[in-house]
């Protein structure tokens, strides 16, 4: 699945899509020990913000983040993609949500 770190702040955009994003995490806790004996794994990819998406206004895509980011700027798509790539090739992955976010949420 394709979630949001907001499934684990609460996000900016709203209750409604930090619910949405959290409800793809409970869905792969769900499946995820069921059908991990017939070879499927189930992850969640939680990326924060990625530029060049239209995601937030073009100026920003270039200036500063709209919230302090560690690494210093967004998220770009190729980075999405492979992290996206690494967690399917790898079979022994599951029940995880990992997040991509430059280091705006500190996790174990």
């Amino acid at each position: 699945f394709i979630s949001s770190v907001a499934a684990i702040t609460g996000g900016v955009v709203g209750a409604h899509y930090a619910a949405s994003k959290a409800g793809l995490h409970g869905l792969m806790h769900h499946l995820a020990p069921r059908i991990a004996a017939h070879g499927i794994t189930v992850n969640c990819l939680a990326p924060a913000l990625v530029g060049a998406t239209k995601m937030f206004p073009a100026h920003l895509e270039t200036g500063a983040p709209p919230i302090p980011i560690p690494v210093g700027r967004v998220g770009r798509p190729e980075e999405i993609a492979d992290m996206a790539i690494t967690m399917l090739r790898n079979g022994y992955l599951t029940n995880k949500a990992i997040t991509l976010d430059g280091g705006i949420v500190p996790r174990n």
